[in-house]
């Protein structure tokens, strides 16, 4: 019976495509959003003065990272409760009801 419920989330992750260009092109982004802050450091840090770049980075690139940081903030304090009943409910055997209710949140 457990192996049948393992081949069900083997399959189920297969079709989901974690991995696939979707979360590629997040995960980069969320890499690359950065890295013009990171330039805008380094090009204070050499005296030089862009004021076009001073303003992506002011107007499009600080906005999209503040709107980011919020996004992930709450995905991540989402993901830790439900992390936490799954790998509650999975555990199962519980003294009083025999099953996962006993060990839920």
């Amino acid at each position: 019976r457990a192996r049948v419920f393992a081949n069900n989330v083997d399959n189920t992750i297969a079709e989901v495509q974690f991995w696939g260009w979707q979360m590629k092109l997040l995960s980069a982004g969320l890499f690359v959003l950065p890295s013009f802050l990171v330039m805008g450091v380094g090009l204070v840090m050499l005296d030089l003065d862009l004021p076009n770049y001073q303003k992506f980075l002011s107007y499009f690139v600080m906005p999209c990272f503040v709107f980011v940081t919020i996004i992930v903030y709450i995905v991540c304090a989402a993901i830790l409760p439900i992390s936490a009943t799954n790998a509650d409910a999975c555990t199962g055997g519980g003294r009083v009801h025999g099953g996962p209710d006993d060990t839920l949140l």
